[in-house]
């Protein structure tokens, strides 16, 4: 059995003017999205020294990135199985 969750258009609506609320004015933001969200949602969880944030990123900083960000997620409690740093890298291309 294959469970698929949606998100209505409302709810979409209501999670992107949460997440302006308490991070529209962060100039780290625009770069490090998932990670200061994390940290919204239960502070502290993700030690922001850790984040590599030099300008330009190498793939292996880059990806250290992505991993923080993942091991973050799961310390949350987010479900993130069969989901890794190249389904984040593929979604930046697509968006």
């Amino acid at each position: 059995m294959t469970l698929l969750h949606t998100i209505s258009g409302s709810e979409k609506t209501s999670y992107v003017a949460h997440i302006n609320n308490y991070l529209a004015e962060d100039q780290f933001l625009k770069r490090y999205l998932l990670c200061k969200l994390i940290n919204v949602a239960v502070p502290g969880t993700t030690d922001e020294r850790a984040i590599n944030t030099k300008r330009v990123l190498n793939p292996w900083e880059r990806n250290e990135n992505l991993t923080l960000s993942l091991i973050s997620a799961k310390a949350i409690g987010c479900t993130v199985v069969n989901i890794g740093t190249q389904d984040f890298i593929e979604g930046m291309w697509r968006s």
